[in-house]
């Protein structure tokens, strides 16, 4: 009588384990070079969040609305513009090395409570790999990523 197969023998295991660390080894190193630019691309989409809640915000309670950027701590917070309220409070990832804001005065994006920003302007995201993210603010309160 011949025997039946019932599992997998021990070399077949060991080549299985080998290749899957293999794979699990180089994909580790790969996807490591790429952590700086997904943590800029997820701050900036982060950052049109929250412009876009102060914004929805100030149109829900009609009242002023500010997303107020610290630019030398890198983080910022959305609150009430005539109060010190604060609804949210972020601080930007170690990974971003330059936190900047243009075009807004006392670095500051206020909506009124049609939704449109007071000024318009750019904020900028720089990582440690030099990579650089805009967040643009148009006075109709439009908001958006631009590269």
């Amino acid at each position: 009588m011949m025997n039946k197969k019932n599992g997998f023998s021990i070399i077949e295991v060991l080549i299985t384990i080998a290749i899957f660390t293999l794979i699990s080894s180089v994909s580790f190193f790969l996807l490591k070079d790429y952590s700086p630019n997904i943590q800029i691309s997820g701050a900036a989409r982060d950052i049109v969040s929250d412009l876009r809640l102060a914004q929805q915000l100030a149109v829900s309670y009609q009242e002023y609305y500010c997303f107020v950027m610290f630019l030398q701590e890198k983080k910022y917070q959305v609150k009430k513009c005539d109060t010190s309220q604060i609804i949210i409070e972020k601080n930007l990832s170690d990974k971003i090395t330059n936190f900047s804001a243009q075009g807004f005065a006392e670095n500051k994006v206020e909506f009124n409570f049609y939704g449109a920003a007071r000024e318009s302007g750019i904020i900028t995201l720089t990582n440690n790999l030099g990579k650089i993210k805009q967040v643009e603010v148009k006075l109709s309160g439009f908001v958006k990523v631009i590269n």
